[in-house]
């Protein structure tokens, strides 16, 4: 069995032919990692993270974590660690804002506040980045939102080695994003406003919904979800409780704490999101 700590030291060495007469133009980022035998017993096993270009410049998880740590210390609020997520490849790791900050009380009786996503990779499957969400402090779920939220993007290459002095930008970038959070807010307590019928609106939907942003499957779990849960205004289902529906499946698709599936991207969410909030049929949310 392996077990992956996030924050494991690790280095980039050059990768060389069989006969080690040549060098590849390839390098691979190397880790130790503890294996448990199937006698019980616990040994340190060579592990290969990621296969890199000589140009790729490796940025540590640990090294992404201590950022996030000195940018916290200089933001309002105070932050608690949502999910922590590593894979032996890819990272992701998000912090939300539990009070004392950019939290507003929805209609609906819950509370919302601003949560921040870091995403890296060792296998040059995506560059180092950072994202503002909305997160609902009930269920720490989240969502994005294009127009409200800002997304940096660093890429691995020497000429983006000052990625760390660009951002300290994102302390401001915080604090000027949550001058936005009332307008959002009340385009979702406009979503409580709109009661979705569970059969004929549900069919409607789901036809607008289709392929173009869910698969099938998923599309059935937000159905499930949806359907099993009680109205959060304890009366009758609205588009709040489809959204958190949508929320609660593309937020949790990982299947466990040592796997990242591509439906655990919350960009998929932010689809679902927009795509709601432009259904004509549902009249106010298409002016939201």
């Amino acid at each position: 069995m392996k077990t992956f700590d996030p924050y494991m030291p690790i280095k980039k060495v050059p990768l060389f032919t069989d006969d080690g007469q040549m060098q590849s133009r390839m390098y691979s980022i190397k880790a130790e990692i503890p294996v448990k035998n199937k006698d019980g017993a616990v040994t340190m096993q060579p592990y290969e993270c990621g296969t890199v270009s000589e140009q790729f410049m490796l940025i540590p998880n640990a090294d992404v974590r201590d950022f996030n740590d000195d940018l916290l210390k200089v933001v309002p609020g105070n932050w608690e660690i949502g999910k922590e997520m590593f894979d032996g490849h890819k990272y992701m790791m998000t912090q939300y804002c539990k009070d004392g900050f950019a939290t507003h009380e929805l209609e609906v009786g819950d509370a919302i506040s601003l949560g921040i996503m870091w995403r890296n990779a060792y296998d040059m499957t995506r560059s180092l980045s950072f994202d503002l969400f909305l997160n609902v402090l009930s269920c720490t779920n989240g969502m994005t939102h294009n127009q409200w939220f800002n997304r940096f993007r660093f890429k691995h290459t020497p000429n983006n080695s000052n990625w760390a002095d660009v951002l300290k930008e994102a302390g401001d970038t915080i604090v000027n994003a949550s001058n936005s959070v009332p307008e959002l807010v009340d385009n979702l307590n406009r979503l409580n406003n709109i009661r979705v019928n569970k059969t004929d609106d549900i069919r409607s939907i789901r036809n607008i919904l289709d392929k173009d942003t869910l698969g099938y499957t998923q599309w059935g779990k937000v159905i499930d979800r949806f359907i099993s849960q009680d109205p959060a205004n304890n009366n009758h289902h609205t588009l709040w409780d489809f959204t958190q529906a949508c929320t609660h499946t593309f937020w949790n698709s990982g299947k466990g704490q040592d796997k990242i599936n591509s439906w655990a991207d919350i960009s998929t969410n932010e689809k679902c999101v927009r795509k709601l909030t432009s259904i004509k049929q549902l009249s106010a949310v298409a002016e939201a």
